[in-house]
């Protein structure tokens, strides 16, 4: 029986209609938010030298080797904003693997239990894309600025704000970088947090 095909060898070697569907998304990356998302995940995990990733619907989009959770927010334009709302509840993957171990239609839910809304992530990257949003320029990692906060910044910023703009962040002392800088500004922002979470770190490698 012939072995199924690598996710390479299916990018390597595309079938005709898979030729056109990565053509077509790529083109959506302009207009599609979601889309969108998902690449600057793939950049930030790359210039971050992490290759494991948590898995559709978790809490968090990647977690660092130094065990940090982290959210990713990516906007584009000179009219860029980044949503920072807490939530009461938040999907653990990892959680619901192991409850499922015992009972296989448990979930995993974690819910904040005083009942408010909290940001769940440790650290929050925000990706910038100043100037004109061109699929060619989106495309490029080299394009994109990034700034790093963790939610110790974020929970002590006046007037609770849910959403922040690129010019609040650097207004409030944090400088949009250059990816090969992230790295730095992630190891920064996590010697700004409160209460660190435990967890075993994540061996990774990957880089552009």
């Amino acid at each position: 029986m012939p072995s199924s095909p690598t996710a390479s060898e299916v990018i390597d070697q595309p079938h005709p209609m898979m030729r056109s569907f990565l053509e077509r998304i790529q083109g959506d990356l302009a207009s599609n938010h979601m889309l969108r998302g998902a690449w600057i995940e793939e950049v930030v995990a790359s210039y971050l030298a992490i290759d494991v990733f948590p898995g559709a619907l978790n809490y968090f989009d990647l977690r660092t080797r130094d065990g940090y959770s982290v959210s990713i927010k990516q906007s584009i334009g000179d009219r860029a904003r980044f949503d920072i709302s807490g939530r009461q509840w938040a999907w653990d993957n990892e959680l619901a693997e192991k409850l499922r171990e015992v009972d296989p239609r448990a979930e995993g839910w974690l819910e904040n239990e005083s009942g408010a809304r909290r940001r769940w992530c440790d650290l929050w990257v925000f990706a910038h894309l100043p100037g004109e949003p061109e699929l060619g320029r989106i495309a490029d990692p080299a394009e994109w600025r990034f700034a790093a906060v963790s939610c110790t910044w974020l929970d002590a910023l006046s007037g609770s704000p849910k959403s922040l703009t690129p010019k609040r962040i650097e207004n409030e002392g944090v400088s949009f970088v250059a990816g090969e800088e992230l790295a730095d500004s992630v190891q920064r922002a996590g010697q700004c947090l409160d209460n660190p979470v435990a967890w075993h770190p994540v061996a990774s490698t990957g880089t552009f």
